[in-house]
């Protein structure tokens, strides 16, 4: 059965639907970290293991649990994880700590369920107050319902993380699973990975997290189905940049009420004061790449050189206050253009100017003998303004040169830093055109090749060459004379 929160957010769903005929597809239904009150708290006891599992670096002592480790820790020291897979059920964080894995190859693995509501949701629950840093370990909850890894009400960071099968009830009637639930302060991740996640890789939730920083992480959503995939949610208040992140495939749709899947969810609906600065994101594949509140919402989002190409709605806004200019949609036609993604709502956010991809060629004019540079970037906006000073798109974007006649080498390279180069070589005298294509977009450049001049030397016979012999020799010993 769901729970009352649950269901009331999901009437009002269906309300705000018939209201305001959304279509379903670009419907999102914000998610809650789950009330406190009347919560039971588990204790949490795990199984003893045979041999050690975990070495305190401050002290080196060996401990059989995480548990264990954690209990006998004095605030501020370190915890390795020094066996390739470590089971353990709940645990509880209760003092500043950094938990990391002795080699990066280390893995974390669930071995019960956790609860469906308050404190219980969480595998890791983390207290107000505490500072955890966490480095270079795997989360892995397949076989167990998991509704939260980590239930955060403290501050830190994760860097260098994966998290993979955190899913309770993923296809209903819950639609739940989230790998980090951060609600009490400010949690930064970084270069973390998420797979299989029920429902949010990263929710960021309430007015304590401010200036939560989210970066080079990816998300991988479980494509089309009756689920729910949200990448990074920021909601309640929270405050949260996120940069040069990948979110792909979030495309679920939720048969219980036609909620549907979108690579960021920002809104107010549990609280305002929402803000979120996207910049130099990817995000394809998805049903809304971005998309931002629900009717009433009063979210602000700046959205600049993030790559949105490839989603069915590419920036779905209601009445937040969107800012999205100079990015990447896809093509130089800007949102809604053929081959670009949609930006629009019934909200009006401002996408205008938006990033056009150029290519240049030095030189224009050259012979069969020479080459020609090929420089294609996305560094200039539909105003023909230069942007490479504000930021740059994302890193490793597919650039695809070709040439007719003529080849290019490489053919096929990626963007850094916005800009991508190449080699024209020509295949004989004429005109000819090089074009470099990033996502729907072709832009070409024409060349002229002409023919190299040759020296003709005429036929001669035995005494002309012996002239030509005594007279080159003449030349050469006069150079270096003056030499």
């Amino acid at each position: 059965m769901k729970s009352p929160l649950r269901l009331l957010v999901a009437l009002v769903g269906v309300a705000f639907a018939m209201l305001w005929g959304l279509p379903a597809v670009a419907r999102v239904s914000p998610s809650h970290p789950g009330d406190d009150i009347g919560s039971m708290r588990v204790e949490r006891s795990p199984a003893p293991t045979k041999m050690p599992t975990v070495r305190n670096v401050n002290t080196a002592a060996t401990f059989n649990t995480l548990q264990d480790a954690i209990n006998a820790a004095t605030a501020g020291d370190t915890l390795e994880v020094i066996v390739a897979v470590l089971s353990e059920g709940p645990v509880t964080v209760d003092r500043s700590l950094t938990l990391r894995g002795a080699t990066g190859t280390e893995v974390i693995a669930m071995n019960t369920n956790t609860g469906s509501s308050g404190d219980a949701r969480g595998w890791f629950l983390v207290d107000a107050g505490v500072d955890l840093q966490v480095r270079a370990l795997t989360f892995d909850g397949n076989g167990f319902l998991v509704h939260q890894a980590f239930r955060h009400r403290g501050t830190g960071s994760f860097e260098d993380c994966a998290f993979r099968d955190i899913q309770f009830n993923a296809s209903g009637p819950t639609y739940a699973g989230t790998a980090l639930a951060a609600f009490g302060g400010t949690v930064d991740v970084r270069r973390c990975t998420f797979q299989q996640i029920g429902r949010v890789g990263v929710l960021a939730f309430g007015a304590g997290v401010t200036g939560a920083v989210l970066e080079d992480n990816t998300y991988t959503g479980k494509g089309d189905g009756d689920f729910l995939d949200y990448g990074i949610e920021v909601g309640a208040g929270a405050q949260v940049t996120a940069r040069r992140n990948t979110i792909t495939d979030c495309r679920g749709v939720a048969s219980s009420d036609g909620s549907g899947s979108a690579g960021f969810l920002v809104t107010t609906f549990f609280g305002p004061g929402t803000n979120a600065t996207l910049e130099s994101n990817t995000l394809t594949a998805n049903t809304s790449g971005l998309s931002v509140g629900l009717p009433g919402d009063t979210s602000t989002v700046n959205a600049a050189f993030n790559r949105i190409v490839g989603n069915a709605f590419g920036l779905h806004a209601e009445s937040a206050t969107v800012t999205a200019e100079n990015d990447w949609w896809g093509c130089n036609g800007g949102p809604g253009a053929a081959g670009c993604d949609t930006a629009g709502g019934p909200g009006t956010p401002d996408f205008d100017p938006w990033l056009v991809l150029t290519l240049a060629a030095s030189p224009t004019t050259l012979t069969t003998a020479e080459a020609a540079a090929l420089t294609a970037a996305l560094t200039e906006n539909s105003d023909g303004l230069d942007t490479s000073g504000l930021g740059t798109v994302p890193d490793g974007i597919p650039v695809a040169f070709g040439a007719a006649p003529g080849s290019t080498l490489p053919g096929a390279t990626t963007l850094l830093a916005g800009t991508a180069s190449s080699t024209f070589q020509p295949a004989g005298a004429g005109n000819a055109l090089a074009s470099a294509t990033v996502d729907n977009q072709t832009v070409s450049v024409p060349l002229l090749v002409t023919q190299v001049a040759v020296l003709t030397i005429p036929t001669l016979g035995g005494a002309g060459r012996l002239l030509l012999i005594v007279l080159l020799v003449g030349v050469g010993v006069a150079v270096l004379r003056r030499g």
